[in-house]
């Protein structure tokens, strides 16, 4: 029986081995991967983009926080780099180059065009800068995500300058435990009012993972798109209807196990968000 059980112990430590060493070499490539990712290097330069991408004209006056504190490391993902600043009330987000995914890089761009042009207060977009401006850019100072001091020129880098809102499930569970139903309920009612205006629009969020990712803000009472990178142009009302009710099923079993007397305010909305399409459609 030991001769026969050799064999599989010597083919089971190779394994485990051979597992060991592969995890190693993943973790290795992750973490160069996320060095890479907050390097400046790999920012998305003005002149990568096509002269398509390159508007509007951004006021400096919007950007004047960027010339007046520092910035701190906040989080990376496929799009951008984002910082916060110092103070805590603005959000920039740094587009990321990607030079066998141009046309991908472009279309993130594009988005961020449509949120400062057709959905400002929507998005919180301040400004989106992706063409030169008739002013000099600052070089921000940041803390980047090892710690370390970094100074970053905006002069030819795409950015999108952001107004940081308050986490939309958050504040509604803060509310509820507060007892202010009705202040909870004016955020559901804002949600559907922000989709609204979208619809209305034509500005369709191709985000289908709204509410899982945690991609809704409030500001100053008014919920928000915080992730603008999927946003696009369609001129189908009721497509961008059927889209919106469909992402939002996930929040309303949220709110059925975290603020079950949201629920009754969620399905009014939601009839009322459905039945005006359905009655523009008649009127048609």
């Amino acid at each position: 029986m030991t001769y026969l059980r050799r064999p599989w112990t010597f083919l089971t430590v190779l394994f485990v081995v051979i597992l060991s060493c592969f995890s190693v070499i993943k973790w290795c490539k992750y973490r160069s991967r996320q060095a890479r990712l907050c390097d400046s290097s790999v920012l998305c330069r003005i002149k990568d983009l096509s002269s398509m991408a390159k508007l509007p004209a951004v006021d400096q006056a919007s950007i004047r926080p960027l010339y007046e504190q520092p910035l701190f490391f906040l989080g990376v993902g496929k799009q951008c780099v984002a910082y916060e600043t110092a103070d805590g009330r603005y959000i920039l987000k740094l587009f990321r180059g990607a030079s066998k995914k141009k046309k991908q890089l472009e279309e993130y761009v594009a988005a961020g065009i449509i949120a400062r042009t057709l959905v400002p207060e929507e998005t919180g977009v301040i400004a989106c800068v992706c063409g030169p401006q008739s002013f000099k850019l600052p070089t921000v100072t940041v803390l980047d995500k090892r710690g370390k001091i970094k100074h970053i020129c905006l002069q030819d880098i795409a950015f999108i300058f952001q107004r940081k809102a308050l986490p939309f499930k958050q504040t509604l569970m803060r509310l509820v435990a507060e007892k202010k139903t009705k202040e909870a309920a004016a955020r559901i009612e804002s949600l559907f009012s922000l989709l609204t205006i979208c619809r209305d629009r034509g500005v369709l969020d191709r985000d289908g993972s709204l509410i899982r990712n945690g991609n809704l803000g409030i500001i100053d009472g008014k919920v928000i798109l915080l992730d603008t990178g999927k946003l696009c142009r369609i001129p189908d009302r009721e497509k961008i209807t059927l889209h919106d009710l469909n992402r939002l099923k996930p929040l309303q079993s949220w709110l059925a196990s975290a603020c079950p007397d949201l629920v009754p305010v969620f399905k009014a909305c939601q009839e009322k968000y459905h039945s005006t399409i359905i009655n523009r459609a008649f009127s048609l």
